[in-house]
């Protein structure tokens, strides 16, 4: 019984996600009628149904994949966790304030930076005492933070060089808007890709765990 209500979790949260692509269809048409200011003094609650439904539909799946595996109190753990990480999300912008920041995003390249080092120092330790199985699957997660790393020092240059996304001005005497997209493009790239390799990775321990049961 368990496990259906899980999977229906799971379930729910996926719609929740889809549901919010659809709000989005919407929440882009009325700020092509009345304008962004406009559309945020008279809609915001639309605008945070659209922007807050894919992290909440994530976080409820995770709780639904969970909840036939763990135990109730590590549940309730997850799901504090969860109802944290969407506050966070939906409050972290305060952190840098309304303008243009170069200090802030300095600051976070460099912890960013620091912590995909020691994560490769950790990854390198560790993997030395794990099975083969286990060590390729640590290896191709490691590839997917590779690749998380590279899109993040590609989205560096939307906001600041060369894009200059952030400063309007420089945007338009630089003619920086067509390299914008190549920009983008790569971001979404190396999402693509560094997912994929931690979903492999993810699969290689499933698979290591069904040979050995």
């Amino acid at each position: 019984m368990k496990n259906k209500i899980g999977i229906g979790i799971f379930f729910a949260g996926i719609v929740i996600i889809i549901a919010g692509q659809f709000l989005g269809i919407r929440v882009g048409s009325r700020i092509q009628e009345v304008g962004i200011q406009r559309f945020l003094d008279g809609d915001m609650n639309l605008f945070r149904s659209y922007y807050l439904s894919y992290p909440l539909g994530i976080i409820i799946a995770v709780i639904g994949t969970l909840y036939s595996r763990v135990t109730s109190s590590r549940l309730i753990l997850f799901l504090i966790i969860g109802l944290v990480s969407l506050t966070v999300y939906d409050q972290a912008q305060l952190i840098a304030g309304t303008y243009p920041n170069p200090l802030f995003f300095g600051i976070g390249g460099g912890l960013i930076t620091l912590i995909l080092f020691s994560l490769i120092w950790c990854w390198a330790e560790n993997r030395v005492e794990l099975g083969e199985k286990a060590k390729t699957a640590a290896d191709l997660q490691m590839l997917g933070y590779v690749f998380f790393a590279f899109a993040a020092w590609s989205a560096c240059g939307i906001g600041g060089v060369p894009g200059y996304a952030l400063y309007p001005n420089k945007m338009i005497e630089f003619q920086t808007l067509p390299i914008l997209f190549s920009i983008l493009a790569k971001v979404m790239i190396f999402f693509v890709i560094g997912w994929f390799f931690i979903l492999l990775g993810q699969l290689k321990l499933l698979g290591g765990k069904k040979n050995n049961s």
